[in-house]
């Protein structure tokens, strides 16, 4: 069974009290370091049509509705993105998104697979672009995924340009404009 369950602010408060550990990612809350949990092997009962999680999303009715994800489906889709991007051992993936969003967790997932390293952006960076540029800039992830709208956020700060850089965009169509002008900053785009 679980040994920790990961919360947010928001939904802490309907796991107080329990006797399993909740550490909170997020807000005044946050832990820095993880709970202190013993950790034994598990035994692997896991099927491939078993369920991996739940994501919650209104789709195109903007009316919320749980989908389920099996295992199958999880491992098929990171293993044809990490041959599709070469993704390799050394990744640094800059996540910038919610947890919440079904985007964010294939970048957690991805590095995790390569045996990669991932940096989790704060929530308050993530709104704000003038705080997630130097973020960027110090840490130098080798992998970054957004929506067109963000980038157009992060290059209208200043995107730092630094090789290897892969920029990953999601969501939306980009247009040729953005495009050129996210290749300016890296050359795999």
């Amino acid at each position: 069974g679980a040994r920790a369950l990961i919360v947010d602010e928001t939904t802490h408060a309907l796991f107080a009290g329990r006797t399993l550990p909740c550490p909170v990612i997020d807000g005044p809350r946050a832990i820095s370091t993880p709970p202190s949990v013993e950790l034994s092997p598990l035994a692997d009962t896991t099927k491939a049509d078993d369920l991996a999680y739940v994501i919650y999303t209104s789709g195109s009715t903007g009316l919320p509705k749980g989908v389920e994800i099996i295992h199958r489906n999880l491992i098929n889709l990171l293993w044809s993105m990490r041959k599709c991007l070469a993704l390799r051992p050394q990744e640094r993936v800059l996540s910038i998104g919610s947890f919440a969003f079904d985007v964010t967790l294939p970048d957690w997932f991805w590095a995790f697979l390569t045996g990669g390293s991932v940096i989790i952006a704060a929530k308050q960076a993530i709104k704000d672009p003038a705080q997630l540029v130097p973020l960027i800039a110090r840490h130098r992830p080798t992998h970054i995924q957004a929506t067109p709208g963000t980038w157009e956020m992060l290059l209208k700060v200043g995107l730092p340009s630094y090789q290897p850089l892969r920029l990953v965009t999601t969501g939306e169509h980009v247009g040729e404009s953005l495009r050129a002008r996210l290749r300016s900053v890296s050359n795999d785009v």
